[in-house]
């Protein structure tokens, strides 16, 4: 029997505890906003942002897809600052955000490969570069929300995949392309948010994130199921403290 796609079954399971939270967002208690310093606001933002990694799979495995005669690096990833984009709604004490993140950071090789044909060697010292991408969605919830300056807290889910440059070779012509790793994952965060009036503000917060990468793209540009050099299927794993700064403009 065929098994079923890890990336299914996670958003499956995410998306489930999503719908069962989503009340809790969207039915505000209409008490909480009798002295409300934001009412409600429909809003845009820029951010700069910092993104950790760490976690499991990445650094010392090799990744071969035989049919398309692939070898895939899955280096790990260092810490480094990028930017974000996003566009939300606040009702009261709730808000929801969808928001854009990138940020390019250095890929590094613990370990040394030789490919199936013998043509190229990987070496412990490889160092390369990577861009990080996401896609998220969050729902928050602010307190304190008759004076300018609000704490909040957020739970929501991210769709991340980082490109890692020149990381895959068809080893049976001897060319190279981009490795593509694709997650799904969800995060936890707080901060605070400073009205300078009700349409303009100044953010900033931390996110802890947890993603499982299951899915990756090699030299063939191929979508395929995580499969170490052992033939062993496999989900990598990583978390990441990551923060942000940045300002919102509303529109009331």
């Amino acid at each position: 029997m065929k098994s079923i796609r890890w990336d299914r079954v996670t958003r499956l399971v995410f998306g489930g505890l999503l719908l069962a939270t989503l009340p809790t967002f969207v039915f505000a208690d209409e008490s909480d906003d009798v002295n409300a310093f934001v009412q409600s606001r429909t809003y845009v933002g820029i951010l700069g942002t910092s993104v950790a990694f760490s976690g499991t799979g990445f650094g010392t495995i090799s990744l071969l897809n035989t049919a398309q005669n692939e070898a895939t690096l899955a280096p790990t990833f260092s810490q480094n600052f990028g930017w974000g984009v996003l566009l939300g709604r606040r009702e009261g004490p709730y808000a929801a955000e969808v928001s854009f993140w990138q940020s390019i950071h250095q890929s590094s090789w613990n370990g040394t490969y030789s490919s199936p044909s013998g043509s190229v060697t990987f070496g412990s010292t490889l160092q390369g570069s990577s861009t990080f991408y996401s896609v998220n969605l969050d729902f928050k919830r602010y307190f304190l929300t008759d004076i300018d300056i609000q704490p909040f807290v957020s739970l929501g889910v991210n769709i991340p995949w980082i490109v890692v440059d020149d990381a895959s070779e068809n080893y049976n012509n001897n060319t190279f392309g981009n490795a593509t790793f694709e997650g799904i994952g969800f995060d936890l965060g707080a901060g605070v948010e400073y009205y300078l009036d009700p349409t303009i503000s100044v953010v900033g917060g931390l996110y802890q994130r947890w993603t499982g990468y299951g899915q990756y793209k090699g030299a063939e540009n191929i979508d395929e199921q995580v499969q170490l050099y052992d033939g062993n299927a496999n989900n990598f794993t990583s978390s990441g403290l990551d923060f942000y700064i940045g300002t919102t403009i509303g529109f009331i």
